[in-house]
């Protein structure tokens, strides 16, 4: 049986991760084997070279490439030749994210919420690749975040929140400006699934998780 992770985050106060992991070979943790986790993992990989792998797929990777891997996703890290990512994990239900803002961005459509079920469902081949400059940008970014993880300085649960959404709506940008055909067509599903949202609400005054929350138990309306 495939082991699953769960994030209590009782060390950290806030339920956010940032972890840095470098070098070859199969690490001592659970990163090297097949597993799932309860929460969402951001992956950047910074420098070196592997594989990672997702529901039994394997996507070489190398610095400047993104991934997002959802509680319902397996993947591991394989094949590590001096590889160094950086592992960002929150869990989304349980922090305050401004969602409302979040999924006018349809990158973040696409890089957050699509690409994660598109890969459950067969092999999806493309992810987001960042150019030097931009992964610098990137690294800094989580450089703040590093500091603050292991600081833990007064008020560091507040900054650690406001990195994560400024890393989110970074990446998400990025996406926005991807060429590759696969960006592009769920970029354009993401276009259009906002779209649609926006005019259930006009129509009907909730968004359509809410409705149908509410149709399930009606005693909720």
């Amino acid at each position: 049986m495939k082991p699953r992770i769960h994030g209590r985050f009782a060390d950290v106060g806030i339920p956010i991760r940032v972890r840095l992991l470098s070098g070859s070979g199969v690490p001592a943790d659970i990163g090297g084997r097949d597993h799932s986790h309860d929460f969402t993992e951001l992956l950047l990989f910074h420098g070196g070279s592997g594989v990672h792998r997702v529901e039994g797929h394997d996507y070489p990777v190398t610095a400047g490439d993104v991934f997002v891997v959802t509680g319902e996703q397996t993947h591991a890290i394989i094949g590590r030749k001096d590889l160094r990512h950086t592992e960002v994990h929150f869990s989304p239900a349980r922090l305050r994210l401004p969602d409302a803002q979040l999924r006018k961005l349809p990158g973040y459509h696409a890089l957050f919420v699509l690409e994660p079920r598109w890969r459950r469902r067969g092999r999806f081949v493309g992810h987001l690749h960042l150019g030097p400059t931009r992964l610098a940008e990137t690294m800094q970014i989580v450089h703040g975040m590093q500091r603050e993880y292991k600081g833990r300085a007064a008020g560091y649960e507040a900054l650690l929140l406001g990195r994560l959404i400024e890393l989110i709506v970074f990446l998400s940008r990025e996406y926005s400006r991807a060429t590759s055909g696969d960006a592009q067509a769920l970029l354009r599903i993401g276009s259009d699934s906002n779209y649609l949202a926006r005019q259930f609400r006009k129509a009907m005054g909730t968004t359509p998780t809410a409705y149908r929350r509410a149709d399930i138990h009606p005693d909720a309306r």
